[in-house]
């Protein structure tokens, strides 16, 4: 029988430090006459994460998946990262400006959630990623 001590145990954190490699892929969302292309564009991203204790810092980079990386932003800063319980959540600032959100459970070299990308106060994209730990 599991003790007490035992089960009020807070979940041990993931690891995150290495190279994530992800495809995502963008919603369509509001008007898509100014930006047609990036209804259901996808992008190959890097995610380098470097985690010391509960502080984790990287980069980020992206390349051409269907269409070109969203304002041409190729590379950016992840800051802001925290875990809440399984939930990974980090901010990307890139190089125009805009930050982008992102929120995942990392199990097992594996991570799939969500994304938002925010500029001038508003959201310009949003959608899904999957991403494998490549080491």
């Amino acid at each position: 029988a599991a003790t007490l001590g035992a089960r009020l145990a807070p979940p041990r954190t993931q690891r995150v430090t290495g190279v994530w490699a992800a495809a995502t892929s963008a919603d369509c969302i509001g008007d898509t006459t100014a930006t047609p292309g990036r209804c259901h564009a996808t992008q190959n991203i890097t995610m380098t994460m470097l985690q010391q204790g509960d502080k984790i810092t990287g980069y980020y980079t992206c390349a051409y998946g269907n269409e070109v990386c969203r304002n041409l932003d190729e590379t950016g800063v992840i800051r802001n990262v925290t875990m809440s319980g399984r939930r990974l959540m980090m901010r990307v600032m890139l190089t125009d400006g805009s930050m982008c959100f992102f929120t995942g459970i990392p199990a097992s070299g594996v991570m799939e959630g969500r994304y938002s990308c925010l500029q001038g106060g508003g959201i310009v994209e949003r959608g899904a990623f999957r991403t494998i730990r490549s080491y």
